[in-house]
């Protein structure tokens, strides 16, 4: 045998050794294979058990969290329009709160300027009682002048009576006196024409009073409520008074014109008290009939 076949042999041998390898390692992989299969199976058999288990668990908590989701969008709908409520009322409130807010501070400011006046008034009042006091206090003092003046105005009220009456006996006196000096100046006592006394004086023949009726500046006439009825005449002149506002003597009028009722004369010049006014009082003497 050579060597070649030695080889062969040997090669052979080694093969036969590997294919019986081989062929027990199949054979024991076949085995292994198939329990590790029918493991596997059942493995699978198992995880698709719990898979379909986790799938139904997983079904029932899809559904499960499905519904508590709709639950819960139903809640957060609710709890949405209870906030959108909520922040319609906050903002109704808020807006509410701003009127009172503004209200009070109107109100607040009406009571201050309310507080404000009314302490103005009280100081007002206070001043106006101070102001009063004085006045009553003033009162009283002119009401004891008035008492005074009245009393010494009666006083002297009578007094002038007195005197007025005092006066009106020494003009009767004079009038007398003048008559019946007049009376035996004139030849023949028993005449009947006017007489003259002395100053250019050339009264009615009778007592007469009568009132200024009408004057006339630009004239310088007046009319009086006296005539030839009365007993004057043209050139007869008249003594002109006034009693008010006080007693005073004006001056005297020149007839120059007379009527039954009224006549019209002229003052003489210069007149004591001012332009005769209507109003005036005319006589044949001062208190000519008792006045």
């Amino acid at each position: 045998m050579t060597i070649l076949g030695k080889i062969l042999v040997f090669v052979n041998l080694i093969f036969s050794l590997v294919t019986g390898a081989l062929v027990i390692m199949v054979y024991v992989t076949q085995n292994n294979w198939v329990d590790g299969f029918d493991k596997l199976k059942k493995n699978y058999q198992v995880a698709e058990a719990n898979a379909r288990m986790y799938a139904a668990e997983v079904d029932e908590a899809k559904s499960k969290c499905n519904k508590d989701m709709m639950v819960l969008q139903a809640q957060i709908r609710t709890a949405q329009q209870e906030v959108a409520a909520a922040r319609q009322l906050l903002d109704a409130k808020t807006a509410e709160l701003s009127q009172i807010e503004g209200r009070s501070k109107l109100t607040n400011n009406n009571v201050s300027e309310a507080t404000e006046e009314l302490n103005r008034r009280k100081l007002e009042i206070d001043r106006l009682k101070e102001v009063l006091k004085q006045k009553e206090e003033k009162m009283v003092l002119m009401e004891t002048q008035n008492t005074t003046w009245r009393n010494a105005a009666i006083t002297s009220d009578i007094t002038a009576k007195s005197e007025q009456d005092r006066n009106r006996q020494l003009l009767d006196q004079v009038a007398a006196l003048t008559k019946e000096l007049e009376r035996r100046q004139t030849p023949g006592a028993g005449s009947t024409s006017p007489h003259i006394t002395s100053y250019g004086q050339r009264p009615p023949a009778d007592d007469v009073e009568g009132i200024v009726v009408e004057t006339d500046a630009k004239s310088d006439l007046v009319t009086i409520s006296i005539g030839s009825d009365s007993g004057v005449n043209k050139g007869n002149t008249l003594m002109v008074y006034r009693l008010k506002p006080r007693p005073e003597y004006v001056g005297m009028l020149s007839v120059i014109d007379a009527a039954p009722k009224q006549a019209v004369a002229r003052p003489i010049k210069p007149l004591r008290s001012g332009p005769v006014q209507k109003g005036d009082i005319v006589a044949s003497r001062i208190l000519a009939t008792g006045r």
